[in-house]
């Protein structure tokens, strides 16, 4: 049938029982919307309840970076050894599926074949994270699949500065902390673009500076700004 369409990928993956695996993908087209939740599942048969091994966004998989000009979203899924490490011998069933704005949709789908391991066949060795509390962030070039481990208060004291800023009691993963995140820098883009047309300037007005700058519009009788951070949106009154 010439007109025939199948949206997900079809592709069959081998990998070795007991070992890593890890891979990149891309979700393009989305509008800038991020998905709630990707998910990698392998089972025995396509109809059986039971699941030999999955992993999910903020756990495995994980948002690597977004191309905002083309509108493309980089993940990286990592299958840990003790994933597949009692799982038998053979051809499995696997599909990666994704939540986005209440659609669900299947990415890719087909064939998972687990093989022997010649080096190895023990025990999996515990895995070893390195502390990420001393990085200084941002880095390029991060290795896929990579994971370091945090101290939490550290964690938890950066999402209560953005519930704070936002006056919500929303609760966020790392992965939506992210998103949150870029909602506030949008708000802040809007409020200098607003300043710069009360005050017919131009640029970017560092953050510091942007309380001076409406103190000192308003010192001067410039036109007032009105700011509605709620719905990211600034107008001149």
């Amino acid at each position: 049938m010439s007109d025939f369409f199948f949206n997900a990928i079809r592709r069959d993956i081998a990998m070795i029982q007991g070992d890593t695996m890890s891979f990149a993908f891309q979700v393009q087209g989305l509008g800038g919307q991020i998905p709630s939740d990707i998910v990698f599942t392998c089972k025995e048969t396509p109809d059986t309840e039971d699941v030999l091994f999955s992993v999910s966004l903020g756990g495995h998989i994980v948002e690597r970076s977004y191309d905002a000009e083309h509108d493309i979203r980089t993940y990286a899924l990592r299958i840990p050894p003790d994933l597949t490490q009692g799982v038998a011998l053979g051809r499995y069933f696997y599909d990666i599926e994704f939540t986005v704005n209440n659609d669900v949709l299947t990415l890719m789908r087909g064939r998972l074949s687990l093989e022997y391991q010649i080096t190895g066949g023990g025990e999996p060795p515990e895995p070893e994270y390195e502390n990420g509390d001393n990085v200084n962030y941002p880095i390029d070039n991060i290795p896929v699949g990579s994971i370091k481990i945090y101290t939490e208060q550290y964690i938890n004291n950066l999402i209560k500065k953005i519930q704070e800023i936002e006056n919500t009691t929303d609760k966020y993963s790392t992965e939506t902390a992210d998103a949150a995140i870029t909602n506030i820098q949008t708000q802040i883009v809007y409020i200098n673009e607003a300043i710069n047309t009360a005050t017919g300037g131009s640029g970017t007005i560092p953050l510091s500076d942007m309380a001076a700058a409406v103190e000192n519009m308003a010192r001067n009788g410039t036109n007032a700004i009105e700011f509605d951070l709620t719905i990211s949106n600034c107008t001149i009154t």
